[in-house]
C-alpha cells in the first residue's frame, strides 16, 4: 500500500487534483492527496448530507466500466474510475473538485442556506482558489485517472496474490504443527490442501491391503449424495490409477470430456479440474492425493507446486509414522521372544508352556490361527492352538491334516530344506515351520496369513525362534546347570535369528576370552564361564539377571560392565579386586570394540599391569603363531618352573614374581633362562606364542 499512496502522491501533484482510493463501504484505501481546501470543507459537509455522501455517490456510480464524472446535488463535480482486478470492479478513484463558473453563486446561496455564519468565509475562499477546467481538459484528466486506475489494478492484484501466498504459506507451516497421531490428522491435512489449492474437494486413496488395488480412504468438500468414500480402482485404471501406475504427478484440464473421469461421473461428481500426487519418500510409496473442482478451468504452476510441497510434507510424515509403528512391533517382537525365552526356565509345565508360546504368537502377529502339533519318539501327538474362531475343531482337524501331509509314512515332509512353506488348508493362508531337534521332524508350527499379518517379512525371525525354543524347552533337563547351559544357549540361537553379525562376533569372543584365560591359569569351570559370558556378551546383563537370575555368568557380565565404566568392588576396593575372569572377559571385549581402532587399546588406569601385559603378550602370540598350533614337544618343566612360567604368561616382571614366590630376583632370572632353554625361545613373547601352540 505504501507504493499505491506513493502513486497516488505523484498523480495528484501531476493533475493538481485532490485524489483517494476507496471500496463501495467507503473504506478508504489510501489517505487523500492533494492541497485544495474546498475538498475538507466538501468532506465534512458529506457527513451531513445524505444525498452527497461518498457511499450514496459509490452506490450511484457502481455500474459503470470507465471513469466518468459526477455531479454532485451541490453543485460540485468528481471525477469517478473504477478500478478493477479479472474484469470486477473492486474499488474507485475519486478526483476532484471541479466547479462551473457559472454554478458559484448558487453554491454559495446553498452555503448561506445550511451552514452557520461562521464557516461562509472558509467556503467563499475555497470556491476561489477552485480552478475551472475546459471540457477538453477534463477528458484529459479522465485519461490520466484511467491510467492510475489501471496501476491500481495490477498493484491490489500482485498484494492479493501476495497475501494469498503468504496465507498459503501459513497454512502449509501449520501443517508441520499438525499431530500426525491424531486420529483426524488425515482430514485436517485434506482440509489444508484443499485450501491452498483452492479445490472443491480433496482425497486420499493408498493400496495397503491389496496391492493391485487402490481404496478411497479419506475425503473432503463432498456432499451429499456425491461420495468417494471406500471407492476403490485398479492400478492404471482413470486417473488416479495411471498416477498410482507411473508415480509421477498428474493433472488434467477439462478432465470433464474425458472417458477416464468416469470413476467421479458414477459417484455423482463431474470435475473440470483435478490433479493428484504421489506420496512417495525414497523407497516408500504410501499412496495417492488428489484433489478437484468443477468450477474453475485450470491450476496455476505455484499451486502445484505448493502441492507438491505439502505432498513432499505428508510422505515424510507417513515415513515417520511407518518407522514409529515398525519400532513399535519390533518392541512387540522382543517383548514376545522375551516372555518365550525366560518361559523356558519359569514355565515348569512343557504343555503349559508351549500352549504360551501359541498365546503369544497370535497376539504378537495379530493372526486369526496359531497351531503347533508336536509328536514324540511314541508317536503320540499333542496340539496346542490359539485361535479367534468360536470352535476348536479346527484345531483337530488341522492336526490330521499335518498329520497326514508331514508324517505319514511315504510322505515328503519338509524335504532335505528344513524350511518354512506356504500353502492353503481349508481357506486359509498358512506358513508352516519345521519343529526339529537334531535332524529329527518332531512337530509343525503353523500360522494363518490372510492378509492379516501385514508385514510377514519384519515377523520371519520371530517366527523362526520358535523351532530353538521349542528344542531346548524339550531337551532340557532338571538339573538347574543343565537347565541354564541350555538357557544360554537358546539365547545365542536367538541373536542368531535377530542380529546375525553380534553372533558371530560372539563366537569370536568366546574362543579368544577361552583361550587367554586357559594361557593365565584360570581353571576349568571358570574357562567354561568365560566362554558363556563371550556368547552373551551383546546383551544387557539386568536384562538376562531377570530372564536366569544371578548365575555365574550373569555376574561375570556385570563386573565387566563395571570394569569399563571405572567403578571399583562393591566392598570399596577398587577394580583390583575383580576376578581374573572378570577382567580376561573385558579386555577380550575392549579389544574386539577398540583393538582395530587408530590409537590401539586404551585400558582403565586401575587395570593392574601385569594382567595388561599378559594380554598384550597374547595378542602378540597369536599374530606370531597364526592360526596353526604345534604338538607339546618341549622337555618337561619342574612345577616351580611351571609355577613361574605361568605368572610370566599373566604379565608379571622378576621383581614382582619374586615378591609373590618369596624367592630372589636372582633365582627368578635363573628359572625363566632354564624355561627359555627347554621351550626353545629367547623372549617373553616367544614363550608365551609356545605356551599358546601347544594348548
Amino acid at each position: 500500500m505504501k507504493f499505491l499512496q506513493s502513486l497516488q502522491h505523484a498523480y495528484s501533484s501531476f493533475t493538481g487534483l485532490n485524489i483517494m482510493i476507496t471500496d463501495q463501504d467507503d473504506h478508504r484505501l489510501t489517505e487523500p492527496s492533494g492541497r485544495l481546501e474546498i475538498v475538507n470543507l466538501l468532506l465534512g459537509y458529506q457527513q451531513r448530507s445524505t444525498e452527497d455522501s461518498i457511499l450514496m455517490i459509490l452506490d450511484k456510480v457502481k455500474a459503470i466500466q470507465n471513469p466518468t464524472v459526477y455531479e454532485t446535488a451541490t453543485g460540485f463535480k468528481l471525477l469517478v474510475a473504477p478500478v478493477k482486478i479479472k474484469k470486477n470492479t473492486v474499488c474507485y478513484i475519486l478526483a476532484g473538485v471541479l466547479v462551473d463558473a457559472s454554478n458559484i453563486g448558487l453554491i454559495q446561496n446553498m452555503v448561506h442556506q445550511h451552514l452557520p455564519s461562521s464557516e461562509w468565509g472558509a467556503w467563499e475562499r475555497s470556491l476561489e482558489e477552485v480552478p475551472g477546467y475546459t471540457r477538453e481538459r477534463v477528458e484529459i484528466l479522465l485519461e490520466r485517472l484511467e491510467e492510475l486506475a489501471e496501476f491500481t489494478g495490477v498493484l491490489l492484484e500482485q498484494g492479493r496474490a501476495n497475501d494469498k501466498h503468504a496465507h498459503r504459506v501459513q497454512l502449509l507451516n501449520l501443517a508441520h504443527l499438525m499431530d500426525s497421531g491424531d486420529p483426524n490428522w488425515l482430514q485436517g491435512i485434506l482440509g489444508i490442501f484443499a485450501r491452498v489449492m483452492e479445490l472443491e474437494f480433496a482425497g486420499f486413496a493408498c493400496n495397503i491391503t491389496k496391492e493391485e488395488q487402490f481404496t478411497v480412504l479419506e475425503t473432503i468438500g463432498l456432499e451429499g449424495e456425491a461420495t468417494l468414500q471406500g471407492a476403490s480402482f485398479f492400478v492404471g485404471e482413470g486417473f488416479l490409477g495411471q498416477v498410482g501406475l507411473s508415480r509421477q504427478m498428474g493433472y488434467w484440464e477439462r478432465s470433464d470430456r474425458d472417458p477416464r473421469v468416469s470413476f467421479f461421473n458414477q459417484r455423482g461428481i463431474e470435475p473440470r479440474v483435478l490433479i493428484c500426487y504421489p506420496i512417495k519418500y525414497q523407497e516408500h510409496f504410501f499412496g495417492l492425493l488428489f484433489g478437484g473442482d468443477s468450477s474453475i478451468s485450470g491450476l496455476s504452476e505455484e499451486l502445484a507446486d505448493m502441492g507438491a510441497l505439502l505432498v513432499n510434507h505428508l510422505a515424510a510424515s507417513f515415513y515417520s509414522l511407518e518407522n514409529e509403528a515398525a519400532d513399535e512391533r519390533r518392541k512387540m517382537r522382543m517383548k514376545a521372544f522375551e516372555q518365550m525365552a525366560q518361559g523356558v526356565l519359569k514355565v515348569k509345565s512343557v504343555d503349559g508352556f508351549f500352549q504360551m508360546i501359541m498365546d503369544t504368537m497370535q497376539m504378537t502377529l495379530q493372526t486369526s490361527f496359531a497351531c503347533m502339533v508336536l509328536i514324540n519318539e511314541a508317536d503320540e501327538k499333542k496340539t496346542f492352538c490359539a485361535s479367534s474362531y468360536p470352535s476348536r475343531a479346527d484345531a483337530s482337524a488341522y492336526t490330521a491334516n499335518v498329520e497326514s501331509v508331514y508324517f505319514k509314512e511315504g510322505s515328503t515332509g519338509f524335504g532335505v530344506l528344513h524350511k518354512p512353506v506356504s500353502r492353503m488348508w481349508e481357506g486359509l493362508e498358512l506358513l508352516e515351520f519345521p519343529l526339529m531337534i537334531g535332524t529329527k521332524l518332531r512337530g509343525v508350527f503353523g500360522v494363518c496369513m490372510n492378509g492379516q499379518v501385514e508385514y510377514k517379512e519384519e515377523y520371519m525371525p520371530l517366527l523362526n525362534s520358535v523351532n530353538p525354543i521349542v528344542a531346548t524347552k524339550l531337551m532340557l533337563g532338571e538339573q538347574e546347570r543343565s537347565s541354564a547351559a541350555g538357557a544360554v544357549m537358546l539365547l545365542h540361537q536367538a541373536m542368531q535369528v535377530w542380529q546375525p553379525q553380534a553372533y558371530h562376533k560372539s563366537q569370536k569372543v568366546k574362543e579368544l576370552a577361552q583361550d587367554f584365560l586357559k594361557i593365565i591359569g584360570g581353571a576349568h569351570p571358570d574357562v567354561e564361564h568365560i566362554g558363556q559370558a563371550g556368547l552373551l556378551s551383546d546383551y544387557d546383563p539386568e536384562i538376562l539377571a531377570s530372564w536366569l537370575g544371578d548365575i555365574p555368568v550373569v555376574g561375570l557380565l556385570k563386573d565387566t560392565r563395571r570394569i569399563e565404566s571405572g567403578e571399583g568392588y562393591s566392598d570399596g576396593t577398587g577394580i583390583s579386586s575383580y576376578s581374573l575372569t572378570a577382567k580376561a572377559l573385558f579386555m577380550v571385549l575392549s579389544y574386539f570394540e577398540h583393538g582395530k581402532k587408530e590409537g590401539g587399546l586404551a585400558w582403565p588406569a586401575s587395570l593392574e599391569d601385569p594382567i595388561k601385559q599378559a594380554f598384550e603378550d597374547f595378542l602378540a602370540s597369536r599374530k606370531e603363531a597364526g592360526t596353526q598350533r604345534e604338538p607339546a614337544n618341549r622337555e618337561r618343566l619342574t612345577p616351580r618352573e611351571e609355577e613361574i612360567l605361568r605368572l610370566v604368561v599373566q604379565g608379571f616382571n622378576n621383581s614382582e614374581i619374586s615378591e609373590k614366590l618369596f624367592i630372589s630376583s636372582h633365582t627368578v632370572k635363573n628359572h625363566i633362562t632354564k624355561i627359555y632353554e627347554k621351550l626353545g625361545v629367547n623372549s617373553r613373547a616367544q614363550a608365551i606364542s609356545k605356551m599358546y601352540r601347544t594348548i
